[in-house]
């Protein structure tokens, strides 16, 4: 918990952070009383509005979430009010402690989305990704979704799934398909991973042949780090996706010699990019 005010320990400061200290505790019962010690010495109104809002919104959320019969439109309409107004009053009040404390609203929310049944499944798993209850993520995935190879969405949330739990194999592995599927995304995802040596491999991608698109990445990745074991059940049908695998042949054969098959694979790389080609070649 924060104090408000380093330099001037008022009273409505002392009020206002008992009211930090039981919303962090989550003793609902107690919180009304709290907020009502607060306006008896906030003259000013410094500290009251914004906690009095924050309190309003908490009930609203309580309510809804203790509802057993709670509709879909219900689940969305607070996954956007946590998105936005929660999460901001919460960080503003509570600092960064505010961060993991709404994580417990975005869990009950994702058990509620759960049990809606398919509709609600996609919301279920970005909510349990907000939550960070990261093995909920990866099963509601692996149970719930066919053709994972080929959706974006997918791919994303067991790319943040794997790392958080520390495979990070699987996790650039979903990485890579990720930036086929949706190479507009990836400045996104990556700094939505907060793991610097991800940065540190997109970095060195732009500057290695940062002037072809973003799905050029999982090529430029076989390249520079060689998991020639990996295998990937399906392709999108991109150049940079036929690349990778031409690539990978390459790489294979290369250890054997030159002869007529690797030649041949070379031609197709370039033939595909003379630009990658360029660059894989500087390294022969």
């Amino acid at each position: 918990m924060r104090q408000l005010d380093l330099f001037n320990d008022t009273l409505s400061i002392q009020k206002a952070n008992c009211l930090s200290a039981v919303l962090l505790m989550r003793d609902w019962d107690a919180m009304p009383s709290a907020l009502s010690e607060l306006v008896k010495v906030d003259d000013e109104g410094q500290y009251y509005p914004k906690f009095k809002q924050l309190c309003t919104l908490i009930t609203h959320a309580l309510t809804v979430l203790a509802s057993k019969e709670i509709r879909y439109e219900e689940c969305s309409h607070l996954g956007e009010m946590f998105q936005s107004t929660l999460a901001s009053q919460a960080n503003l009040l509570m600092g960064s402690a505010g961060n993991e404390w709404i994580c417990s609203f975005w869990s009950e929310l994702a058990e509620k989305f759960e049990r809606i049944g398919e509709r609600g499944k996609e919301d279920s798993v970005e909510a349990y990704l907000k939550a960070h209850r990261w093995s909920d993520v990866l099963r509601v995935v692996n149970n719930s979704f066919s053709g994972k190879e080929m959706r974006s969405s997918v791919q994303r949330w067991l790319c943040l799934g794997y790392l958080a739990l520390g495979h990070r194999n699987e996790a650039i592995q979903s990485l890579l398909r990720y930036a086929w599927l949706s190479p507009e995304g990836m400045e996104n995802l990556i700094q939505e991973s907060s793991c610097a040596s991800w940065a540190q491999f997109w970095q060195g991608f732009q500057r290695d042949i940062g002037d072809l698109e973003n799905d050029w990445f999982p090529a430029w990745y076989l390249h520079e780090f060689r998991p020639l074991e990996w295998r990937f059940e399906s392709y999108p049908g991109t150049v940079a996706a036929r690349a990778y695998q031409v690539l990978l042949g390459l790489l294979l054969r290369e250890s054997r010699g030159i002869d007529s098959t690797l030649m041949a694979d070379r031609a197709k790389l370039k033939g595909l990019s003379p630009e990658f080609f360029a660059f894989y070649l500087r390294y022969r």
